[in-house]
Formats: C-alpha cells, sequence, structure tokens
C-alpha cells in the first residue's frame, strides 16, 4: 500500500510540472494545445538516449539538455502556429503533435522504434543515485516548488501583467501597442520548458520509454487535467494531476476496468464545463471570496449603528 502511494504521489508531481505551464497557456492565452505531450515525449527521450548510450545518467546535466531542446522546439512549432487562429490552431497543434511523435517512431536509431528504449542506468545528481521511490519523491518536491516559484514570478512581472490583460481584453491590450502573439509564443516556450522537465523525471522513474506513450491521448489528459484543477490558478494543475493521474487506481479499487479511466475523465470534463468552469480551485477562490466578501458586509453593518449611535 505504501508503493502504490509513494507511486501516485510521483505520477502526481511529475504531471504538476508538466502541466504548469500549460496551465497558462489554456488560461491566459486562451488556446487549447493539443501538442503537449509531443514535447513530453521529446525530454523523456532525452533521458532515455543519454542514460542509454552511457552519456550522463545526471540529471542536472539531462534537464539542462532537455530544457533548451523542448524551448526550441516549442519555439519553432509556436511561431507559425499563433499565425493561426481559432480551430485552425487545434488543428495545426494537433498535426504537430503527429508529426513529432511520427518521428520518434521511425527514427529507429535513436528511439528504438515503436518498442522504445528501455533497461538504462538509474538516474542520479551528483554522484547520488536514485533508486527508491522516496528518492525520486525528495527530487521532484524541490523541483515542483522550483517550478511553482518560476510561475509565480513571472505572474508579478510586467509580461504576466500582459498575460492577464490579454485574457480580460486582448483589444485593449492590441490598442497599447503589446502584441499578443509574443506573449502567447513566450508562454507556450515556457509550457514546453517544464513538459520536457517532467518528461525527463518521467521516463528516468519508469525507466523506459516508448513513442506510444505520448500520443494525442496524453495531450488530451494533460489538458483535462489543467481543466479540472483550473486553468488560472497555479495549485489548479496539481489538484487536476493529482486526480487523473490517480483515477486508474481508485477505479482498480472498486473493481473497475482502467479501461474506463477515459469514459469517467469524460464525464467529469463535462460536469466541470457545465458546473464548475473555473475549476476545482477556481471554486475554492469563488468561497473564500465569498467569504471574505460576507465578513466586510458582516463588518460595515456592524459599524453603521454605531455611527448612528453617535451622531
Amino acid at each position: 500500500m505504501i508503493y502504490i502511494i509513494q507511486t501516485i504521489v510521483i505520477y502526481s508531481l511529475t504531471y504538476s510540472i508538466a502541466v504548469m505551464g500549460l496551465s497558462l497557456v489554456v488560461g491566459y492565452s486562451q488556446i487549447f494545445v493539443l501538442s503537449q505531450a509531443a514535447v513530453f515525449g521529446v525530454g523523456s527521450f532525452t533521458y532515455a538516449v543519454m542514460s542509454s548510450r552511457n552519456i550522463t545518467s545526471d540529471l542536472l546535466i539531462v534537464i539542462p539538455v532537455a530544457i533548451v531542446i523542448g524551448g526550441l522546439l516549442s519555439l519553432v512549432t509556436g511561431l507559425p502556429l499563433f499565425r493561426l487562429g481559432g480551430d485552425y490552431y487545434i488543428v495545426a497543434s494537433l498535426a504537430f503533435q503527429y508529426v513529432i511523435i511520427q518521428g520518434l517512431v521511425n527514427w529507429t536509431s535513436v528511439s528504438g522504434g515503436p518498442p522504445g528504449l528501455f533497461g538504462f542506468s538509474s538516474p542520479s545528481i551528483l554522484g547520488w543515485n536514485i533508486t527508491s521511490n522516496m528518492d525520486f519523491i525528495y527530487v521532484l518536491v524541490p523541483i515542483l516548488v522550483l517550478a511553482l516559484g518560476s510561475l509565480l514570478w513571472v505572474r508579478r512581472m510586467p509580461y504576466g501583467r500582459a498575460l492577464v490583460a490579454m485574457a480580460d481584453d486582448e483589444a485593449a491590450l492590441a490598442a497599447g501597442g503589446v502584441k499578443a502573439d509574443s506573449l502567447r509564443v513566450g508562454v507556450f516556450v515556457l509550457a514546453g520548458t517544464l513538459a520536457a522537465v517532467a518528461g525527463v523525471l518521467f521516463t528516468s522513474f519508469l525507466n523506459v520509454a516508448s513513442p506510444g506513450d505520448y500520443g494525442i491521448s496524453e495531450s488530451i489528459l494533460m489538458i483535462s487535467m489543467v481543466l479540472v484543477g483550473g486553468s488560472r490558478s497555479l495549485i489548479g494543475p496539481f489538484i487536476g494531476a493529482l486526480f487523473l493521474s490517480s483515477l486508474p487506481y481508485w477505479l482498480n479499487l472498486v473493481n473497475w476496468s482502467v479501461y474506463m479511466t477515459g469514459v469517467v475523465t469524460g464525464v467529469l470534463l463535462l460536469l466541470v464545463a457545465f458546473f464548475l468552469p473555473d475549476g476545482v480551485a477556481g471554486l475554492a477562490t469563488s468561497w473564500v471570496h465569498r467569504r471574505r466578501m460576507h465578513e466586510q458586509s458582516r463588518q460595515a453593518s456592524s459599524v453603521e449603528p454605531s455611527l448612528g449611535g453617535q451622531s
């Protein structure tokens, strides 16, 4: 049981890192990206190739390499994508997802083809071998905190305030001389770097990387995590990742087939769309806001009689 809980925590933390940047793309750029899993997969194969070829398994070396590759790939795909609009963007991002994954499938000398790569050495950090589940958790938590701190910093910068303005009123932002497409490309690159980092961590834990694991279904899962948790909250992706990444385990506990995961996820998305458009984190934020307004109203009503008595 402890092993299962640790595995759920590792999956949740890894997917949280993968979709944190995606929450900015969906929440502020207001665009659905269906190519995030491809960048996630590129990060995975970055570790798989470097480890299987005995280049290095040190995460302090592999992660920066994955950040550069994931960022450049996101930049190259983002520049033409954001020239499109509406449904065309979704179709184009899906096409890029397909091209990247098929490239991995057919580049057998690097990716190992459809079976992928497996059986490489355990990851390490400066000579410390990461072998147990708790070791991975000790690595994942600081990286998650660092990623969260970076996104908080971005949101408080002028760039982050411009993102909020773009989500609220893109026409007003354009009138101020700020190009929305430039903002979208920037946040898309940020999302790609985080997905690549998560891919490295994902494969270093599983010790296997297969192109089939990063198809369109994985991109839909990532979008679902963002929507369920809340696309305009930094804690939202963690909530969505915690629930959806552990969903197969909960289904198994009630003797449901893991193949029902997609059905349950679809029903959950419908419920969120109708009743929780801001996700679970948005519901919590609304509750806190209502409580605060109620408290302020109560304090104001208690002050008014005292003012009346003084007059």
